[in-house]
């Protein structure tokens, strides 16, 4: 018995593999937790008395990581308020050693699926004092990586294939960085028109370009997708389209009908040699 007023002090070793719960929780009184040391309360001055409010609540710790998988429609390689997430993106999890990891119950951590708004979050981890955990991303169908690490962005900025966390030492440790953008690839069709003077099909020293002449772009169903002319390089191009089936169509002025005609296909085999048929046709072609 304690007659001077003074009081019992407990202290609790924590239980290796957990970590004090919060304490001192709302007032619960005999039902909240402590925090290593608890002192009694109630007057122990005669015999039997009794404090049964001196507990102590652990946890196993636990750290997440995360968390988005999205459209990078600037494809910049940093997020942009108003593009999308991806759902359905499979993202799987390896520890430091680079093997599959079991979380704090001692089940393995399986892969997971982003969600409506390209999230996902792997939860339940173990603490990692040192190294950290790796997600890796399956690209989905169609889409390639967009560009990765730029600029410092931080949580905002892609990785490629796969991202690596910071340590994660403390209870409620997270790290939402891991993100991974990705673009719809597009394909790029040009180059040139020139004066093909010997005749023989094939780009040769000192031929000269032929400015101002009309190309355009069809799809593979014929319908007109854009048009050009050439630069007075003689140069071309159709940048940013998606992969389909194309053909192009070569027109020339009425003054340059009056002086040329299209070489023909074929005459000097692969590179560069001309790819327009006698009407100024290519053959459909496939960008994939």
């Amino acid at each position: 018995v304690l007659t001077d007023g003074q009081a019992y002090t407990v202290t609790v070793t924590p239980p290796a593999g957990y970590v004090p719960t919060v304490s001192n929780n709302g007032g619960t009184g005999p039902n909240d937790s402590s925090t290593t040391t608890a002192v009694s309360q109630l007057p122990l001055t005669t015999d039997g008395a009794n404090d049964p409010t001196l507990d102590f609540g652990f946890i196993k710790p636990t750290v997440s990581v995360g968390d988005y998988v999205w459209i990078d429609t600037n494809k910049d390689g940093v997020q942009t308020a108003g593009e999308p997430g991806i759902p359905g993106v499979t993202l799987t999890l390896t520890g430091p050693d680079g093997q599959p990891v079991t979380d704090v119950d001692g089940n393995p951590v399986a892969p997971v699926v982003t969600g409506p708004n390209g999230e996902y979050s792997f939860t339940n981890l173990p603490v990692l004092p040192t190294g950290g955990y790796t997600v890796t991303v399956t690209p989905p169908a169609g889409y390639v990586p967009t560009v990765s690490n730029n600029g410092g962005t931080g949580p905002l900025d892609s990785s490629t294939g796969s991202a690596t966390s910071t340590p994660l030492p403390n209870d409620g440790d997270r790290d939402p960085t891991l993100d991974f953008g990705f673009v719809l690839p597009t394909y790029a069709v040009g180059d040139y028109v020139w004066i093909d003077a010997d005749k023989d099909g094939v780009q040769d020293t000192g031929e000269a370009p032929l400015a101002g002449v009309t190309v355009v772009l069809f799809d593979g169903e014929g319908t007109e997708i854009a048009r050009t002319t050439t630069d007075a390089q003689g140069r071309y191009l159709f940048d940013e389209l998606p992969a389909g089936e194309y053909k192009l169509q070569f027109v020339l002025t009425t003054e340059q009908a009056a002086l040329y005609s299209f070489t023909g296909l074929d005459l000097g085999g692969a590179g560069d040699d001309s790819d327009a048929d006698g009407m100024g046709w290519t053959a459909t072609f496939v960008l994939d």
